[in-house]
């Protein structure tokens, strides 16, 4: 639906959606709909992260008050560009946020990392070319994702055939209905966190290995930005943000999370460690 500037009140809450946040890239509503706060938030956040390439904020703040719209505005910003590769995605569209823990995310995380190396044709070596393919064993296998047909008999050559870039076609693949099964089945869930919360550090190193990789091939760090974890159920998000803390902070990347704010009051929350910080937008 085309949006048009509201001129009464009944329009005004027509146009609003929480769930659809304004997007730089639409340079039409954009420049239509944005209010400039001229606070500067965004700025200092931009300055921090190219001063520390390890930096990790927590964005916390109420439904609807512009969360979002001002994380669209850090992949756009010169700044952020020049210093950052960056990947950035929406949550809610591949887990289940009313069942979600840490060792989901941090697959989904994997993946769009995947996804961001091939799409920018970035070799893999062959250690991790071993360990996708394990992956995409693992979603075929334990998982029950089938292939499809052209795509099966392609993968009979084997992984180890392929050249490192196209190594990982089979796991992107797998990927697409993976999120549908995640999000979609208790069963799949279950599975994963048997599979990988005995081995959440492994795992966690693993991101840091592919991570360090994709920067010496790729000559820039890697900003990792997620969006809507503030909309978490909260006994998952006392699970993600405290018990799970400690994982965000082994990563080795700077990281943007959206943020469940009741958790900050918890005092063992991941936003009281040292090495993350917490802001809360007060736009309105």
């Amino acid at each position: 639906m085309e949006f048009k500037k509201a001129s009464t009140l009944t329009e005004t809450i027509q146009n609003f959606n929480a769930h659809e946040p304004l997007d730089p890239e639409n340079k039409e509503e954009w420049e239509a709909f944005y209010v400039d706060t001229k606070r500067d938030e965004i700025d200092r956040i931009t300055e921090n992260f190219c001063a520390n390439t390890q930096y990790k904020m927590l964005f916390g703040g109420h439904s609807g008050n512009g969360k979002s719209t001002e994380l669209n505005k850090l992949p756009v910003n010169d700044r952020t560009k020049e210093r950052y590769s960056i990947i950035k995605f929406d949550v809610r569209n591949l887990l289940d946020l009313n069942d979600i823990e840490t060792a989901d995310l941090f697959i989904v995380i994997f993946l769009k990392i995947v996804e961001f190396s091939d799409k920018n044709k970035i070799r893999t070596n062959s250690y991790f070319n071993k360990k996708l393919k394990e992956m995409a064993e693992f979603f075929r296998d334990e998982l029950e994702i089938e292939e499809d047909s052209a795509l099966a008999v392609k993968s009979t050559v084997g992984i180890e055939a392929e050249t490192s870039a196209k190594a990982n076609i089979l796991l992107i693949k797998l990927a697409a209905k993976f999120y549908a099964k995640i999000r979609g089945q208790k069963e799949t869930r279950e599975k994963i966190r048997k599979k990988y919360n005995p081995r959440l550090t492994d795992f966690t190193n693993l991101l840091n290995d592919f991570l360090a990789d994709l920067r010496k091939y790729n000559q820039k760090e890697i900003l990792i930005i997620v969006d809507g974890l503030d909309k978490t159920y909260p006994p998952a998000a006392q699970k993600l943000f405290v018990t799970g803390g400690q994982y965000f902070n082994m990563l080795k990347n700077a990281s943007f999370l959206s943020f469940y704010n009741p958790c900050l009051f918890n005092t063992l929350s991941l936003c009281k460690s040292d090495r993350i910080r917490y802001r809360r937008n007060r736009n309105t």
